[in-house]
C-alpha cells in the first residue's frame, strides 16, 4: 500500500534532514513512525549502480549545502573564525536542531547566537555567540523593511501620561548588546582576517538602522542600548527608565534625556 502525500512528504523531510545517510535514518523513531523500514527502498528506485536510499542521499547533501550557503552568506565572520572544517560541523549540527521552517532560508540562521553559546568550543563560546549575534542584528535590518514613521510628541503631556507613555521603534531598528572584543571581532573576522589578539574592554551596543535603503552601524553606551530594547520592546517609559537604572546604576538622569532626543530626531522611537 502506498502511503498518502501528507505522510511521503514527511518520510522525505526526516530521511533529507537527518545528518546520517538515509539508510541509517529510515531506522530513528521518527521515520519508523510514518514507515516500517521495509518500505523505504520503495519510496525511491534503484538507478545504476545505486540503491533508492542512495539516490535520496544525494539530495540529503545537497540540502546540506544549501543549509551552508545559507548560513555563510549571513554569518560569514563565523566561517573566517571557526575555518571551513569546524564551520561544515556546525551547519551540520545546526540544522540537525534548527531546519528550516520557511519558505525562505532568510530565518534559517535566527537560532545562531543561542546555539553556539552551547555548541562552541569552551574558548569561542562567548566570542562566536556575540559575533553571531551582531551579524544576526545586520541580517536582520538589511531584510526589514524601510519606511518612514510619525515622530512622537511628548511635548505638553502630563507627567503620569508621560511616564506612562509607549513608544514605537523603526520596523528595521535592530539593537546588539556585545562587548567591544566581540565587535572589534567582527570587523576583522567579516573582513576575513584574524581576530585580533589584542581587544578593548568594555561592553557596548551595536545600533543597525537604515537611511535611504541602505543599513547604517553605530555605536551607543551599553545603556543607551538597553534602554532602546526595553522601549522597543512597548514598555512604558518609567520601567524602562527604571530597568536602566537599576542595571546601570552610574547612568545620570540627564543621559538618558539626551538618548530619548536623540532617539527620537533619529528615527529610532516613533509614534506608535
Amino acid at each position: 500500500m502506498r502511503p498518502d502525500l501528507t505522510t511521503l512528504q514527511s518520510y522525505l523531510q526526516v530521511l533529507l534532514t537527518h545528518p546520517d545517510p538515509a539508510e541509517r535514518a529510515a531506522q530513528t523513531a521518527p521515520a519508523l513512525a510514518l514507515l516500517p523500514f521495509d518500505d523505504a527502498s520503495r519510496i525511491a528506485r534503484g538507478r545504476g549502480e545505486l540503491s533508492g536510499l542512495e539516490r535520496i542521499d544525494i539530495y540529503r547533501e545537497m540540502y546540506l549545502l544549501r543549509m551552508y550557503d545559507a548560513l555563510v552568506a549571513d554569518y560569514p565572520a563565523l566561517l573566517t573564525l571557526f575555518g571551513e572544517k569546524r564551520f561544515r560541523a556546525f551547519v551540520r549540527d545546526y540544522v540537525a536542531v534548527h531546519p528550516s521552517r520557511s519558505y525562505t532560508l532568510n530565518r534559517l540562521g535566527d537560532h545562531v547566537p543561542g546555539f553556539l553559546a552551547t555548541w562552541a568550543p569552551k574558548g569561542l563560546k562567548r566570542l562566536s555567540s556575540e559575533v553571531a549575534r551582531i551579524s544576526l542584528a545586520l541580517t536582520e535590518t538589511f531584510d526589514a523593511e524601510d519606511r518612514p514613521g510619525e515622530r512622537p510628541s511628548l511635548d505638553g503631556l502630563p507627567e503620569g501620561a508621560l511616564l506612562a507613555f509607549r513608544f514605537g521603534v523603526s520596523p528595521a531598528l535592530r539593537v546588539a548588546l556585545v562587548s567591544v572584543r566581540a565587535l572589534d571581532a567582527f570587523d576583522a573576522l567579516k573582513a576575513g582576517e584574524r581576530a585580533p589578539k589584542t581587544v578593548r574592554s568594555g561592553r557596548t551596543a551595536v545600533l543597525f538602522s537604515k537611511e535611504n535603503g541602505a543599513v547604517v552601524r553605530r555605536e551607543e553606551p551599553e545603556a543607551a542600548g538597553f534602554l532602546l530594547q526595553r522601549l522597543g520592546a512597548s514598555e512604558p517609559l518609567a520601567e524602562a527608565v527604571a530597568a536602566t537604572l537599576s542595571r546601570f546604576p552610574r547612568t545620570q538622569p540627564a543621559e538618558i534625556q539626551a538618548w530619548l532626543r536623540a532617539f527620537v530626531a533619529s528615527g529610532d522611537l516613533r509614534a506608535l
